[in-house]
């Protein structure tokens, strides 16, 4: 007797198991067609009685008689633009070590070295020289950007490494943060095309 009480538990627990395992399925099943894959949730409402159903098989139709079809969770279209935020906090302070600070802090503004040229001793396309002097052999080496049309020869040499489009300008390497206090780092761009050896 003891056995078959036992025995007659454990089954009353299996089957009783069983259904809420299987309602749990249905019920997975039915809830992951709700919404449909675009996420339009689709139902009936019944004019007279005021109930609602809910369809969540493609192609399903409310009974047009009695039945007013609803859809919901559509996106509509977009909105205004809204109101900017507030800024944000300050980040945090740099980090740059004091190796790195005390060597940059020996270079400073470059001297205003203007264009020059040296008529018995012309220089090489491209090249760069440092000079102290208030007027250099070159232009000053500050990022401007020249047109390729007057320019050719030396944009066949720079091309497009420091700047410009390509197709009407180029532009020169900016070294005027490189340069050592009072000098001016100067690249020649009227001279005699390197050769190649």
């Amino acid at each position: 007797m003891i056995r078959f009480n036992a025995f007659k538990g454990v089954t009353k627990s299996l089957v009783a198991g069983a259904v809420v395992a299987l309602t749990l399925l249905a019920g997975g099943i039915a809830y992951a067609s709700i919404p449909a894959a675009n996420g339009v949730i689709s139902g009936c409402y019944d004019k007279n009685g005021g109930t609602l159903r809910v369809i969540d098989a493609p192609g399903t139709t409310c009974n047009s008689a009695k039945e007013l079809p609803l859809t919901w969770n559509q996106t509509g279209p977009q909105g205004p633009q809204g109101a900017k935020g507030d800024t944000g906090p300050q980040g945090p302070a740099s980090t740059v070590p004091q190796a790195v600070t005390d060597f940059v802090n020996r270079f400073g503004s470059p001297n205003p070295a203007t264009a020059g040229t040296d008529s018995s001793n012309p220089c090489t396309l491209g090249a760069v020289q440092l000079t102290a002097a208030t007027r250099g052999v070159g232009v000053p080496a500050e990022g401007q950007p020249l047109p390729i049309s007057q320019n050719a020869a030396l944009f066949s040499l720079l091309g497009t490494r420091f700047g410009g489009d390509g197709v009407s300008t180029f532009r020169l390497p900016d070294l005027r943060g490189l340069a050592p206090d009072g000098l001016t780092y100067m690249i020649c761009i009227f001279g005699s095309f390197p050769v190649a050896i």
